[in-house]
């Protein structure tokens, strides 16, 4: 039991990667807001802590561009706080342009493998290849891949959590067994010397 409550902290770290793990597979996006935020508060607080401390300090004994690495920290603090449905918007249209980037391409292989076939070449290969480049394209422009992606996370996170806690639970048990049977061992050991002794 001992161990186990030694172990109580990585106990509550699976514990909130289970709790992590079941929200993204409700709700990534947020999750994601969430995690921005948190981080931005904790950014910011540390800006105006650093700004506290420069002006604190004498002159001399500032640090050269603690000043502006404290106001950097608080503007990124504040923008993830503020903008954060900013980012993901942005984060949709820069998957957006990847996605008709791989699509281009793709119509480009369709392209060669459509002029393999009226020269009568070989074009099973470029076909092949034409299709999956446009499926992939098509799967990262409906945000499919991005779904999925957040769900092996999600799912990874509750498994990996509960396979920790099961390894903890199980070595809590069997530390408290061993421990009886050293206490047993113990008590045989002085029952046996005793009438020796005598």
């Amino acid at each position: 039991m001992k161990k186990f409550l030694k172990n109580s902290n990585s106990g509550i770290i699976s514990l909130i990667e289970i709790i992590v793990g079941v929200l993204l597979l409700i709700n990534h996006n947020a999750v994601i807001s969430y995690f921005m935020i948190i981080a931005g508060a904790i950014l910011a607080v540390s800006g105006v802590v650093s700004l506290i401390k420069y002006f604190i300090a004498k002159p001399d004994e500032a640090k050269r561009g603690s000043l502006t690495g404290a106001l950097v920290s608080l503007s990124i603090g504040i923008f993830l706080i503020v903008c954060n449905s900013f980012i993901h918007e942005l984060v949709h249209y820069v998957t957006l342009i990847i996605g008709a980037a791989i699509l281009y391409m793709g119509y480009q292989k369709l392209e060669n493998a459509v002029e393999k076939i009226r020269k009568k070449q070989f074009f099973l290969v470029s076909l092949v290849s034409a299709l999956i480049t446009i499926v992939i394209a098509a799967l990262v422009i409906f945000k499919v891949v991005e779904a999925i992606v957040w769900i092996f996370i999600g799912v990874a996170l509750i498994v990996e959590a509960a396979i920790d806690l099961a390894d903890m639970i199980v070595g809590a048990v069997k530390g408290k067994k061993d421990e009886k049977n050293d206490n047993v061992i113990e008590a045989t050991a002085e029952e046996n010397k005793a009438p020796s002794e005598e």
